[in-house]
């Protein structure tokens, strides 16, 4: 506590400094509060300058005004109790710093502008107010004589009566109610914006009579023409389909016209106890019935507008009869300008029609004419490969039947296009198509022949036959062969018409052909009348035959066609010598002298057919001497069936007759029955072909010998006893 009493001075500086400082930090505080609420107060004062230097020059700007004006009074309430605390705050700043806030001076000067700029504002806005008066009336008397000029001029356009008549001036007075209702909209807006100036201030309302008056009317013919123009509206929906499009939809036009048939129905319904008064709905409803009643006259013409089969010329022509505007295209033509063009497509139907019928007849020609280069593009000849005797491939043409078919098909088609009497405008590309057809027909019919004739010819010749004739062939072949190559290289149809002086070439080779056969023929004929058996079998075996004489197994084929009883023959180990004749049944008989098989043919075969006579002729005569003239005796297994049952056949008879002359058939009969026995216990073993042939050899002798007992028991019924009696005789 001593030092605390001897030190106090720095004490004492400690405390005044921060006295010192609290002071300044006060009176920074107090400057900024007062700069802040002058800031306040000043931007008040500038944005009421700035507002009360407009000067209002319309009913709107002088309401703005107003409205501005007594926004800034209020808002002066506010600001002038803050003024005061400002003032307060400087008071205190003076007395303490010894001086005020410099912004106060400037701040009190711009309140001062403000409140007198106040109290002549208001002033001026009541000038204006007057003035805006003067204006308003004079602008209400300037509509007033607008008012009657248009009333005057409606008068003159306005729809009447007779309009409903016509459709094309149904469709102007709608343009005009439209147009004309748009402009009274726009001055019927004015009208309201006038009468809320002379609320404003304060006016009687004024009174636009003709104004109301026109508006009133058009509203009125609007409600009454409505209904048209919605008929019409819905009519411009469909009008906007492009054609092309809607011709195959024309049937959505008779819905509409349905559609609005009904509607009309109810509408009169509705409305019929205003039919009487003028523009009633009902006269309009006449006018839309007709209007339906038309279309529904028009809606069957529309296949004659269709097009479907019209060319572009057609389509000009088509143009010209509607009058449709220079440079309709059928691209850009619509729905709306057929049904506009409806007048015309009713007087000029006839010609419409004549023009489809004519549209139609060349369509189908051209279209036939289409088919005939289609077809000429994708017509071509079948081929098949076809080997010759050098075996070399050749390539044939074959489905001949089809060809022929296509081609008389559309033969008969141009034919059929002459008969139209627009035949003369497509006559040239028809005579091209004609003449090719024609020639493709003729060398066809010829390339037909010729191939036949060349395949039946070809192996014949290939193998060397008929010399003479040999020349003539190989040139044949030749161009034959060159005509096969260039249609296998590119085989369309109408290629191998375009070849030149092809009719003539074709018609040389059919005829040396037929040269070559009838050399052919007459060798035939030859070699037929050297063996007649030839006669039996066709060219193609004969030819065959001659061609290939030693070979054994062309023999053993055709054998059997020339001789009934010899289905093969046995060679020897050279195939050169023919030793034996084997049935079908495979019975083998030697012959009594061998054959030699040589190139001349018809000379063996001839040899063949006599060795097989005195060969059976021989068996004969050995097969009796053996059954030493005995029923059952001859030997079976060692001749053939054939003679075997000849030589019983034979013995058969001398011992019937012997047996009738003698008067003992009953004995012959039992000796014929016993033979039966004998065959019928006979044991064949079938497991080997000549068993087989045994077997066969005894079935045969059994049925003779039944059939022999048979005729004896019919000549011992009828007591026979003379061999000139007919019941032996027959």
């Amino acid at each position: 506590y001593d030092c605390f009493l001897v030190n106090t001075t720095p004490l004492k500086l400690t405390i005044e400094n921060q006295i010192r400082r609290l002071n300044d930090s006060m009176l920074t505080h107090l400057k900024r509060s007062i700069t802040r609420d002058a800031g306040s107060i000043e931007s008040f004062v500038n944005e009421g300058l700035e507002a009360l230097k407009d000067r209002p020059r319309t009913h709107e700007e002088l309401g703005s005004s107003y409205k501005k004006y007594d926004e800034l009074k209020v808002r002066r309430q506010e600001i002038f109790p803050l003024y005061e605390r400002i003032e307060s705050k400087n008071k205190l700043l003076r007395s303490v710093a010894g001086g005020g806030h410099e912004q106060l001076i400037p701040l009190q000067l711009k309140l001062d502008k403000f409140e007198g700029m106040m109290d002549s504002h208001i002033q001026m806005i009541g000038e204006q107010k007057d003035v805006l008066k003067r204006n308003l009336k004079s602008r209400y008397e300037t509509f007033l004589n607008e008012s009657e000029k248009l009333k005057s001029k409606w008068k003159q356009i306005r729809p009447r009566d007779q309009d409903m008549e016509d459709e094309k001036k149904c469709r102007e007075s709608l343009k005009i109610v439209r147009e004309r209702e748009k402009e009274i909209l726009d001055m019927v807006k004015q009208k309201e914006k006038m009468i809320e100036e002379f609320r404003n201030f304060g006016m009687n309302e004024p009174v636009f009579q003709d104004l109301d008056d026109v508006y009133n009317d058009i509203t009125r013919i609007k409600n009454v023409w409505g209904i048209y123009e919605e008929f019409q509206e819905d009519l411009e929906v469909l009008g906007k389909e492009d054609w092309v499009t809607f011709r195959s939809k024309t049937y959505q036009f008779d819905e509409f016209l349905s559609h609005w048939q009904e509607k009309l129905k109810q509408l009169a319904a509705n409305e019929s106890s205003k039919s009487s008064k003028k523009h009633s709905p009902s006269s309009m409803n006449e006018r839309i019935q007709q209007d339906i009643e038309s279309y529904r006259l028009l809606a069957p013409l529309f296949k004659w507008v269709r097009g479907e089969t019209l060319s572009p010329d057609h389509w000009l022509e088509l143009f010209r009869i509607l009058k449709l505007p220079r440079g309709t295209t059928l691209e850009k033509l619509t729905f709306g300008d057929i049904i506009r063009a409806k007048d015309e497509i009713m007087n000029n139907s006839g010609q419409l029609k004549d023009l489809n019928a004519r549209a139609q007849a060349e369509h189908t020609i051209r279209e036939a004419l289409y088919e005939l280069e289609n077809w000429g593009a994708g017509a071509q000849f079948v081929l098949t490969d076809y080997v010759d005797t050098k075996q070399q491939k050749i390539q044939i043409i074959k489905d001949w039947k089809d060809l022929f078919t296509q081609i008389g098909d559309n033969q008969s088609l141009l034919s059929s296009l002459k008969d139209s009497p627009y035949y003369k405008n497509f006559e040239g590309q028809a005579q091209i198509w004609e003449q090719r057809l024609g020639i493709l027909d003729e060398c066809l019919h010829l390339l037909n022949q010729i191939q036949r004739k060349f395949v039946y010819l070809e192996p014949i010749f290939g193998r060397g036959a008929l010399p003479k004739e040999q020349g003539r062939f190989r040139g044949v072949d030749k161009e034959f062969r060159e005509i096969m190559s260039e249609i296998a290289s590119n085989p369309r149809l109408v290629i191998f018409a375009q070849r030149k002086d092809l009719t003539n070439m074709l018609k040389s080779m059919l005829d040396q052909l037929g040269r070559c056969q009838k050399a052919l023929n007459e060798l035939l004929e030859e070699k037929r009348s050297i063996f007649p058996r030839f006669y039996f079998i066709g060219d193609d075996d004969l030819l065959e035959i001659l061609g290939q004489s030693t070979n054994p197994t062309v023999i053993q084929t055709h054998l059997k066609k020339l001789f009934a009883g010899i289905h093969t023959v046995q060679f020897d180990g050279s195939n050169q010598n023919i030793l034996a004749m084997r049935s079908l049944d495979g019975e083998l008989v030697p012959l009594t002298k061998k054959i030699q098989v040589t190139t001349s043919v018809e000379e063996w075969l001839k040899e063949l057919s006599k060795e097989m006579v005195n060969t059976l002729q021989q068996l004969i005569v050995s097969a009796l001497q053996d059954s030493r003239k005995q029923l059952g005796q001859t030997p079976v297994e060692k001749y053939p069936s054939q003679i075997s049952c000849l030589a019983e056949s034979i013995t058969f008879t001398e011992r019937c007759e012997e047996a009738i002359k003698s008067g003992h058939l009953d004995k012959f009969h039992a000796q014929i029955q016993q033979v039966l026995e004998k065959y019928t216990n006979v044991e064949v073993n079938t497991d080997t072909i000549e068993g087989v042939v045994t077997d066969l050899k005894y079935k045969a002798l059994i049925m003779d010998t039944v059939h022999n007992m048979d005729v004896v028991q019919q000549l011992r019924d009828g007591r026979i006893r003379n061999i000139y009696d007919w019941l032996w005789q027959k």
